[in-house]
């Protein structure tokens, strides 16, 4: 089981209350865009390519964060190696 740590909880709390403003700052901008974008298409059509363009960034987000977490973890094992030899 691995350990608590409280000040690497912290620090994660702190990046995701970052993100989430962030992230309600482009929500915004966004909407006004798409607004602007799709206004001669029609509401409906721009929500739906957002709602897909978005999807697609998600997919891309959560496979960068699987795929480095995946390298760091395999450096991590391989300096350990090294650290004990």
């Amino acid at each position: 089981m691995a350990k608590v740590n409280v000040k690497s909880i912290v620090k994660n709390n702190i990046v995701t209350a970052f993100t989430i403003a962030a992230a309600l700052m482009w929500v915004e901008f966004l909407k006004d865009a798409l607004t602007f974008i799709t206004s001669p298409i029609g509401v409906l059509v721009g929500k739906f390519f957002a709602a897909v363009i978005a999807t697609i960034f998600v997919i891309i987000g959560i496979y960068t964060v699987l795929k480095t977490e995946e390298e760091a973890e395999a450096l991590f094992k391989r300096f350990n190696g090294k650290q004990k030899s």
